[in-house]
């Protein structure tokens, strides 16, 4: 999990690949900023955040990427999608670019959605009951950035983590 956590590609052609995930429920509250600071050109990070909150939970998440004035040439992007899975819970994204510099890529985006009706119609029209239809949705949600972790024995770990907090 990236809480309050700052990057900073300060080498030429320095490549960060970076990407999180994180699923409050109960009523916790989470809070997590993530900054990428672009110091030298020809710099380039990818962030990818997956947010979901159930119960009464509420999640929150500032990306910022930062490129610097002598950092021209660099490429940055932020991706942040969250899942409202109670109509109790609360999310907020925040992300945002500082930009110094004219000759650089910079993306960001953010999307906040709950599941869909006929997603859990479908579900359970094929034998699963409401909560398991849930869990196979919220599952979906998160196995493309599960799917980025580097060993099997790590996505496997996240995978039960995850099942076991949406119980």
């Amino acid at each position: 999990i990236l809480r309050d956590r700052e990057t900073s590609l300060d080498a030429p052609g320095a490549r960060l690949e970076q990407s999180a995930l994180f699923l409050p429920t109960g009523s916790g509250h989470l809070d997590v900023a993530a900054t990428v600071r672009h110091v030298s050109g020809h710099t380039t990070s990818q962030t990818v955040v997956k947010a979901a909150a159930g119960d009464n939970a509420i999640a929150r998440f500032l990306g910022n990427i930062v490129i610097l004035p002598h950092a021209a040439g660099s490429d940055a992007s932020l991706r942040d999608d969250a899942l409202v899975l109670s109509p109790h819970a609360h999310i907020d994204s925040v992300p945002a670019l500082e930009i110094a510099c004219n000759d650089v890529k910079a993306y960001h985006g953010a999307t906040i959605g709950a599941i869909d009706d006929e997603q859990i119609f479908y579900l359970r029209s094929r034998g699963l009951d409401e909560n398991e239809a849930r869990r196979t949705i919220a599952l979906g949600f998160f196995e493309p950035t599960v799917d980025a972790f580097p060993t099997a024995a790590l996505r496997d770990a996240l995978t039960q983590r995850i099942v076991e907090t949406l119980r």
